[in-house]
């Protein structure tokens, strides 16, 4: 998000997009802020038992998945694929991975909560 303010700030010669990009990098994001709506900068959406089971229609590229116990989440980058960090990192995994529903990653079994940036609203 932060490279596409940032990208999207310069073609358009918008400085309030590049004053966006620094909060985010500036103001963490914690994932049980954006689940429960404490963080200004996301809207949940909806709640959904799994991320298997979950019909494509209803997102949006860059929808966020935040588990229930607001631990982990995933980012939803179109065609039933989302990217999320590597819970494997610190045993030498990759920095991030893709992954497509239905999955059997733990992950994708979770109740989750559906969120959205509401930069990506306007």
């Amino acid at each position: 998000m932060i490279d596409a303010l940032i990208s999207r700030g310069w073609q358009e010669a918008n400085p309030s997009l590049w004053r966006s990009a620094a909060q985010i990098w500036w103001y963490d994001c914690a994932a049980r802020n954006m689940k429960d709506g404490s963080d200004w900068r996301f809207q949940a959406e909806f709640a959904t038992s799994n991320l298997n089971e979950l019909e494509d229609s209803r997102l949006k590229l860059g929808d966020l998945a935040v588990t229930k116990s607001g631990v982990h989440v995933l980012a939803f980058v179109g065609e039933r694929t989302w990217i999320q960090a590597d819970p494997n990192l610190a045993n030498g995994g990759d920095k991030v991975i893709l992954t497509t529903s239905p999955s059997k990653s733990g992950w994708f079994g979770q109740k989750m909560v559906i969120c959205r940036w509401k930069l990506l609203e306007s």
